[in-house]
């Protein structure tokens, strides 16, 4: 498999690597993009110490970004090893987009990361290699400058400092990070003065158990991602929290153990995209279903609740999937909970077959047991009469 470096012979060594696709040598490096990405499934990577000359892998990275300081936008390292020290990034005064993916990161990175006042997006993801723990990482003041955030992987300490100002940022993505610190006035923190200007707001499987209270300052939002996280039923303040979110376009809560969706996020008609698979609530009447253009559930969900799909008349594309159980439902349960009877299902795509707008259909057919002639037929007869469906028949378990 190749690499987006270019290097596919097997084992990569980093420094031949950076030496190869820096060109290090007599002329200097001039580019404005620079990606060394060595993260694919059939690399094997070497990570010495040294190369040739006892000269220093990172060192060699550096010196070689150094000489393009002055005009290097966009830095990628997506490298599956520990990434040492990186105060080289201090030199990168241009630097707008920088995107890191290792299986650690050194405790200088967002030290080096706050001198960069250029930078508008930042992208760290941490993938521990197997059998480790995900890895704690502080915060330091981050770049005014900076309008995306998107961190993953690693637990966020709490810092004594000061977060920074960041005026301008308008999405924040937080996937996989540790739960005691969501609470410890880190995270939080950096969303009390940036709720005017934030659209995208992330906090997938960062183990929330309720909402914090400054989702009420975010009236711009357009995107929330509250999915796989253990949210159970709403206290009244949480559900008034919601009460400003009137500008929502896409929402995905998908693995949340909510019993019904938090009515607030269901009021107007701005809603564009839903994704609630794998999670009991269903849908219900409401006129944002009209605006509806993109669902994504289950197929217990929507057998419970065919009548509401007929009002989603604005529909384009449909994900019908099994929906993946939560760890306390009994096995004896899980398949009466998480699967209907083909028969079922039929009635299911009739009502489908109904939607003028679909244009896209993805079915989960795990979904449905035991399947049943009905079934089929109504498959078939829903190919046979919107031939103009693109229609994906998905049949591993999701």
């Amino acid at each position: 498999m190749r690499s987006q470096s270019g290097w596919h012979d097997l084992p990569i060594n980093i420094y031949d690597a950076i030496q190869g696709h820096l060109d290090v040598g007599d002329r200097g490096t001039t580019a404005r993009f620079f990606t060394l990405n060595l993260w694919a499934a059939a690399v094997r990577v070497e990570d010495p110490t040294t190369g040739p000359n006892n000269r220093d892998v990172w060192s060699l990275l550096g010196f070689s970004l150094g000489r393009c300081a002055t005009q290097l936008q966009r830095l990628d390292l997506s490298l599956p090893v520990k990434l040492p020290d990186c105060y080289f990034l201090r030199e990168l005064e241009a630097l707008q987009e920088l995107h890191i993916k290792c299986h650690e990161i050194s405790s200088s990175l967002f030290e080096a990361i706050s001198h960069l006042t250029a930078l508008t997006s930042l992208q760290v993801t941490v993938q521990a290699a197997r059998g480790k723990s995900r890895q704690e990482g502080r915060w330091m003041q981050l770049p005014p400058s900076l309008r995306r955030v998107l961190l993953d992987g690693f637990i966020l300490l709490p810092p004594p400092w000061a977060l920074g100002h960041l005026p301008g940022l308008t999405e924040l993505q937080l996937s996989n990070i540790g739960y005691d610190n969501m609470y410890g006035g880190g995270v939080w923190g950096l969303l009390d003065w940036t709720a005017t200007q934030l659209r995208v707001l992330t906090l997938h499987d960062c183990g929330l158990e309720c909402l914090p209270p400054w989702l009420s300052t975010l009236s711009s939002l357009k995107e929330l991602n509250l999915s796989n996280n253990p949210l159970e039923e709403l206290e009244d303040e949480e559900t008034q929290h919601l009460s400003a979110l009137r500008q929502l376009r896409r929402l995905d809560v998908a693995k949340v153990l909510w019993e019904e969706l938090p009515e607030p996020l269901l009021r107007g008609s701005t809603l564009r995209h839903l994704s609630m698979h794998s999670s009991p609530a269903l849908l219900v009447p409401g006129t944002y279903l009209k605006g509806l253009t993109s669902l994504h559930l289950g197929w217990n969900q929507l057998a419970a609740c065919v009548p509401e799909l007929a009002a989603a008349t604005a529909l384009k594309q449909l994900h019908i999937r099994r929906a993946a159980w939560n760890s306390s439902v009994d096995d004896e349960d899980r398949e009466v909970c998480h699967s209907v009877h083909g028969d079922v299902a039929a009635t299911v795509l009739a009502t489908v077959a109904e939607l003028p707008s679909l244009a896209t259909l993805v079915l989960d057919f795990e979904g449905i047991k035991p399947c049943s002639m009905a079934a089929l037929e109504a498959y078939h007869r829903l190919r046979s009469q919107r031939p103009e469906v693109r229609v994906q028949r998905q049949l591993r378990v999701m």
